[in-house]
């Protein structure tokens, strides 16, 4: 067996995070929506299923980012701001149905520094 000259060098794993993980622990699709100043796309947006996740890549987290969210039967949004390097803090978002009655969701988001930023949505109660 000849050699070609490489030199094998040891293994490293690098493992790439997304910046920005939206969790839906709600039991309805949960709609959102991403602006930012520095989007790569003007819009970033999705639908994420009961229980699962959804990773947005498009976001820079050094700006501000600002999340809007809705159900089917809610279309008026609820918005959460992320501030340029946010710590960890919980917020309610307030959306609306069609006869203006509320429901109210619950922000839970975990900042990881130098990491990623998770953001947990799930039901506060209803009125």
């Amino acid at each position: 067996m000849e050699r070609t000259g490489l030199w094998v060098q040891p293994a490293h794993t690098i493992t790439l995070l997304c910046c920005v993980t939206i969790v839906n622990l709600l039991p309805y699709d949960l709609h959102y929506a991403v602006q930012s100043k520095t989007l790569t796309a003007s819009r970033a947006s999705g639908v994420i299923k009961p229980g699962g996740q959804d990773p947005v890549r498009e976001v820079d987290i050094d700006g501000s980012i600002e999340l809007s969210f809705h159900l089917d039967n809610f279309p008026g949004a609820g918005t959460l701001v992320l501030p340029p390097q946010p710590n960890s803090f919980t917020q309610r978002l307030r959306l609306h149905d069609l006869s203006s009655r509320r429901l109210f969701l619950q922000a839970s988001v975990h900042v990881n520094k130098g990491s990623a930023i998770k953001v947990i949505i799930v039901i506060v109660n209803c009125n």
